[in-house]
């Protein structure tokens, strides 16, 4: 699915006859226009546009157990307009972003380029040329291994004292760290029975634990707790948490996909903080909590801060 943000009215209607003329596969276009140059992502735009996602999106996957998952994969083709963060930080790490480079670049009776039709065109056309990083991104998050940091709650796990995981995501979004990078500042740690409780017989895992020693142990996906998606009605402000449950970096996550955080050496939460993105900070105790990839915190003893 290409998700087109930022053209004007004349423009956008044209992008997904560019994008079915360049891709060449059978895909679903969501555009919708936005007219002012001095502010192209203004909060409404923006919650418009994520809900039609987001609705677009249950409804694809609602039952895809037995078929392929649809959409397969979420790229996001945006004008770089000043205000360009603003689209960024809503969707968060949901969609693949790609930049419609220099729409956002005046001609000289200073109108934005993305009001003209040949640039538009050809700015769709080099977008989706330039999408290898993005295969690279889907097999990462197919794979689920439990050694890539891709597939760890971006809030929940801290990177150190002032650093979550998503500060390392949004060098990602930004351009600023390339996308096959594989977090080298973050070292998976090699686990047993012994030394972690979800661990059976004499199988050993590899884990991420993050500055407050808190364990990510990833189980086997007989072991996901599905649904945390799953609302009756999508609106703007439960959109990103469905879509971050489904996705990130645009390839679908397998449904109920969870991290069990815990300590090591058998040790019990004892007012654990963590984020949970529906209730805000919660304290758990007891020995896990089920963290999903949108920041959903389950716990048998969990209460509000």
């Amino acid at each position: 699915m290409y998700v087109v943000a930022g053209l004007p009215t004349a423009t956008a209607v044209d992008a997904e006859r560019s994008i079915n003329s360049f891709y060449r596969k059978p895909c679903h276009v969501i555009q919708l226009a936005s007219s002012l140059d001095n502010s192209i992502y203004r909060r409404e735009y923006l919650r418009n546009l994520i809900t039609t996602v987001a609705e677009f999106t249950k409804t694809r996957r609602a039952g895809t157990s037995n078929r392929p998952v649809t959409p397969a994969f979420i790229y996001l083709l945006y004008v770089p307009a000043p205000d360009r963060e603003s689209l960024l930080k809503y969707f968060d790490f949901t969609v693949f972003p790609i930049p419609l480079l220099n729409l956002a670049s005046r001609n000289v009776t200073g109108q934005m380029l993305r009001h003209d039709a040949e640039a538009v065109a050809n700015a769709i056309q080099y977008a989706i040329q330039g999408t290898n990083n993005a295969h690279d991104v889907l097999e990462r998050i197919k794979l689920a291994r439990p050694k890539d940091a891709i597939l760890l709650p971006p809030v929940n796990f801290h990177v150190d004292r002032t650093r979550r995981l998503a500060c390392l995501f949004e060098e990602l979004r930004k351009g600023t760290r390339p996308w096959n990078d594989r977090f080298n500042e973050l070292s998976p740690k090699q686990f047993n029975r012994e030394s972690l409780r979800s661990i059976k017989n004499e199988k050993t895992q590899y884990c991420f634990q993050d500055s407050r020693e808190v364990v990510f142990f990833q189980p086997h996906e007989t072991a996901y707790h599905g649904g945390q998606w799953e609302v009756d009605k999508v609106d703007a402000d439960t959109a990103i948490h469905t879509l971050r449950a489904l996705y990130r970096f645009g390839a679908p996550l397998h449904q109920g996909f969870q991290h069990d955080a815990q300590l090591q050496g058998g040790e019990y939460f004892k007012n654990q903080v963590f984020d949970c993105a529906q209730q805000g900070q919660v304290l758990v105790d007891g020995d896990h909590a089920n963290i999903y990839p949108n920041d959903f915190v389950r716990a048998k003893d969990l209460k509000r801060k």
